[in-house]
């Protein structure tokens, strides 16, 4: 998609600001929601407007990069100080430009704005909609929020959202994590999903108990390097929450069969968690793991077909080395590289907000 970027309004943007304001009333919107008023004000009046309340709030307008067209606005209030805001509107409010509905620009741009909160320490935000704006209570939804209540107001229910932080580590199974990881794993056979990286759990648990894959799997760093086996290094993903996520195995060598297939790395995350963007992060704090024990360049593989893992590996400045048949799947395999120190470094802007 698109790069938008979000930039505040200035003299020099008025004839493309009036232009998008426009826009809406020829489509018979006399409301441009999280506007800031824009809609009912001379222009150089709604700037002063803005620099008035620029302790409280910062509106922007959202630009497309590619040809610095306005896509939206969006007004993010820091401060929720006065009534309307408290009960009514809460922290964000914003509007897509009606030529440019339907793309995805509206979940881009609340996702934008929630890393905005973020980082000003605004870990619990507010968001509003009518029940009848089925697209924006989907936009809020797809971006993490969550339905807090819903009560009549001017004629209509409106309802309100909060979306919350999350926040992300790599832990250690224990036995204190039993009872979540047969649930993480009973998941994957719900969805008749295979489980990648768990380092033998779904087999453990079959044929043994968890208690043993716990051995297993602190017998497994213990390893040394033969033609067989290396040493891995196997943890859950977790949130904020204490949920498990994902999962991820860590190999902290290769020999020659891993260096042919396989790689350094495996992971999965649970299916109803998926693409919300989790394996990203869950593949970056990886990656933190592989610094802690030496590794400078770490070897993944996918199936070809897997766009999902494949555009996972290439965002985290996975290179391409090879294709190869996997006789045994029937299935062509691309193999990738990434630069460890180079990823973590060029990626820490984008998670470190997720990073507990």
């Amino acid at each position: 998609m698109e790069k938008l970027v979000f930039v505040k309004p200035n003299l020099e943007l008025k004839d493309k600001i009036l232009e998008y304001k426009n826009e809406h009333f020829e489509y018979s919107e006399y409301e441009i929601h999280g506007s800031s008023m824009l809609d009912k004000l001379e222009y150089e009046e709604w700037l002063d407007r803005l620099d008035n309340n620029k302790d409280v709030a910062d509106t922007f307008v959202v630009v497309r990069e590619i040809d610095n067209k306005i896509i939206g606005i969006i007004d993010i209030r820091y401060d929720l100080y006065n009534d309307f805001l408290k009960n009514y509107a809460g922290h964000i409010g914003y509007s897509v430009r009606p030529s440019e509905r339907r793309k995805g620009y509206a979940i881009q741009i609340l996702n934008e704005a929630k890393k905005y909160m973020y980082n000003k320490n605004i870990n619990k935000i507010m968001l509003s909609c009518f029940k009848e704006n089925v697209g924006s209570r989907k936009t809020i939804l797809k971006c993490g929020g969550y339905l807090d209540r819903e009560f009549e107001y001017e004629g209509a229910m409106l309802q309100i959202f909060y979306i919350e932080k999350e926040s992300f580590k790599l832990i250690t199974p224990t036995i204190e994590y039993k009872e979540k990881a047969i649930d993480f794993v009973n998941e994957f056979y719900e969805y008749n999903s295979p489980i990648n990286g768990c380092g033998g759990l779904d087999r453990f648990l079959k044929n043994n108990t968890y208690e043993e894959w716990l051995e297993k799997i602190d017998a497994d760093q213990k390893r040394e390097v033969t033609e067989e086996k290396v040493p891995t290094k196997t943890m859950f993903l977790v949130n904020e929450k204490d949920n498990i996520i994902g999962i991820i195995n860590i190999r902290l060598a290769l020999n020659e069969k891993l260096r042919k297939r396989n790689g350094n790395i495996g992971y999965s995350i649970r299916p109803t968690k998926r693409g919300k963007g989790y394996n990203k992060i869950n593949l970056y704090l990886g990656l933190l793991e592989c610094k802690k024990h030496g590794l400078k360049n770490v070897m993944l593989d996918c199936e070809k077909n897997n766009l999902g893992s494949a555009k996972t590996i290439q965002a985290l400045g996975g290179v391409l080395e090879r294709e190869y048949l996997d006789e045994e799947l029937n299935e062509m395999e691309q193999v990738y590289w990434i630069d460890v120190e180079k990823s973590i470094e060029e990626n820490y802007e984008k998670y470190k907000s997720y990073i507990e």
